[in-house]
């Protein structure tokens, strides 16, 4: 547990039952392939923090530069649980 970044950790506690659907673009892919219905809008995940504090912006770009940071880890740690 030493090992893991604070940040990511804290991203447990959030519930998963919130989260976008990763199957819902494929199912939009399978609908819009055979005409059936148009294709649903992406989800949205809702960002709680202190506005007096933080602006948008910088809320964004923290995260993108988390998700940079970790990617290249959790793509390694995929193949070895694939293999």
């Amino acid at each position: 547990m030493d090992k893991v970044e604070y940040e990511e950790w804290a991203l447990k506690a959030i519930d998963p039952a919130l989260a976008p659907k990763p199957w819902s673009s494929l199912t939009a892919k399978h609908s819009e392939a055979s005409g059936s219905e148009p294709a649903p809008k992406k989800d949205k995940v809702t960002i709680v923090y202190p506005k007096s504090v933080l602006e948008p912006n910088a809320i964004i770009q923290t995260l993108k530069a988390q998700l940079a940071h970790r990617e290249p880890h959790h793509r390694a740690m995929m193949r070895r649980c694939i293999l």
